[in-house]
């Protein structure tokens, strides 16, 4: 596979079932995810596929074997206007799991909270 793709570590879950267990017991909110930083840039992955003169697919993988399900957060992200730039995003099955996103920007300095997650 050329793709190229980050490859997050699975959960210890005994640990996790631990903590889940303890924070039951506290009566704090069951966890919805268990975040894993990464540090993902266009510009290091230098993989496009040229489908056409005007149009490019940048393609990446992120992949965490035994994970339920994967949540993308982007904290800087922006598809700038009059360009034609879209966003999908997809699942391994190659379903669409969110997209046709068009002239987006997020970042520090909107006045949004700056970030981008999927569902």
């Amino acid at each position: 596979d050329i793709i190229p793709k980050t490859v997050v570590p699975p959960a210890n879950m005994q640990k996790v079932k631990k903590e889940d267990e303890k924070r039951r017991m506290e009566g704090l909110p069951l966890r919805f995810a268990l975040p894993q930083k990464t540090d993902i840039a266009l510009e290091d992955s230098n993989w496009e596929d040229v489908v056409e003169q005007d149009t490019k697919i940048w393609r990446y993988r992120v992949v965490s074997e035994g994970a339920k399900s994967i949540n993308i957060g982007f904290t800087t992200f922006v598809l700038p206007p009059n360009t034609g730039a879209t966003l999908f995003l997809y699942a391994a099955n190659g379903e669409n799991i969110l997209g046709n996103l068009k002239t987006l920007r997020f970042g520090p300095e909107d006045a949004t909270n700056g970030e981008l997650w999927t569902p």
